[in-house]
């Protein structure tokens, strides 16, 4: 199995992680589409590598075993990011899963990020949504990909994209 993360990065030197195989991209924040950075994992705030380190740290991890792919597309510094580098990030990672030796396995793609689309100026709200929820259906149908996204961080009710996309969550 293949396991995709997009988040700050993932720290190649972790404890937990150091003797894994990590397929690494830094999507920075004026990215153009395959204009990937490919060098040795790093995460300056953390989240990233605790998220991998749910995945598939080699003592605690829930799938130890996973090929294990991270890409680096929110700014600690600032925690923001953007439909253009998470874009980016999935266009790598589909093209690296596309792959013969790669086509059988199954994979997930997990995104612990989330924006509100209130955050954008109301011109770009329902693009935003409309893209989101293109990439959703581009993993689901025609990639065959499992996306894991946030949900719940704004409290009951409210949730960010991509966890708000209709038709991919349960409305409790």
């Amino acid at each position: 199995m293949i396991v995709g993360v997009l988040d700050t990065g993932c720290d190649a030197d972790h404890l937990e992680l150091r003797r894994k195989r990590i397929n690494f991209g830094y999507i920075p924040l004026k990215a153009e589409p395959g204009k990937i950075r490919n060098i040795r994992g790093f995460d300056t705030h953390g989240h990233g590598t605790h998220v991998c380190g749910i995945i598939a740290d080699k003592n605690i991890g829930v799938a130890p075993n996973v090929e294990l792919m991270a890409a680096s597309v929110i700014e600690s510094e600032r925690h923001t990011t953007s439909l253009r580098r998470i874009t980016i990030a999935l266009d790598w990672m589909l093209q690296e899963i596309s792959t013969e030796d790669k086509l059988e396995k199954p994979v997930a793609i997990n995104m612990s990020l989330g924006f509100l689309p209130e955050w954008l100026p109301e011109p770009d709200q329902q693009a935003a949504q409309n893209g989101m929820q293109q990439i959703i259906t581009t993993l689901v149908d025609v990639f065959k990909v499992l996306p894991i996204v946030a949900i719940g961080n704004e409290g009951l009710g409210k949730m960010r994209l991509p966890g708000r996309v209709r038709g991919f969550f349960v409305d409790l």
